[in-house]
């Protein structure tokens, strides 16, 4: 049997470590992020990605557009990131438009959760297997 995998409108979703919890999610190219979708992937988790640890990885490499209302469920206390135990997002540079948009959201937000910037897959994996 193979990996679950569902692509929404705005990325494309699937375990990479089911025994850990951990999820991956894969932000599409030129997608711009909006609560439409937002609210779409968050139902694809609650409804297909079941365990009582539930940690994401992010990869917001293609990361380039996130509308303000979809910034605001994510972030807010019953939203999409609460869902989460822990979010690790992944980026390949610091300087990407989506690593610029996280640390600013990171700041802003004040989010309650753990939640770290990568620019490593492993250590992003390695971080969330170690978040009990």
């Amino acid at each position: 049997m193979g990996k679950k995998t569902i692509e929404t409108r705005l990325s494309i979703i699937s375990w990479e470590d089911e025994e850990n919890g951990i999820v991956i999610s894969v932000i599409k190219p030129k997608t711009k992020v909006t609560i439409d979708n937002v609210k779409e992937d968050y139902e694809i988790y609650k409804n297909n990605f079941l365990h009582p640890k539930r940690k994401v990885i992010v990869d917001i490499t293609d990361l380039s557009n996130v509308g303000k209302e979809a910034r605001d469920f994510i972030a807010k206390p019953d939203g999409a990131y609460s869902y989460f135990d822990a979010v690790a997002f992944l980026s390949n540079s610091k300087y990407s438009v989506g690593s610029i948009i996280v640390q600013v959201a990171m700041k802003v937000y004040m989010l309650r959760k753990p939640t770290k910037l990568f620019y490593n897959k492993k250590e992003a994996i390695d971080w969330l297997k170690s978040i009990k």
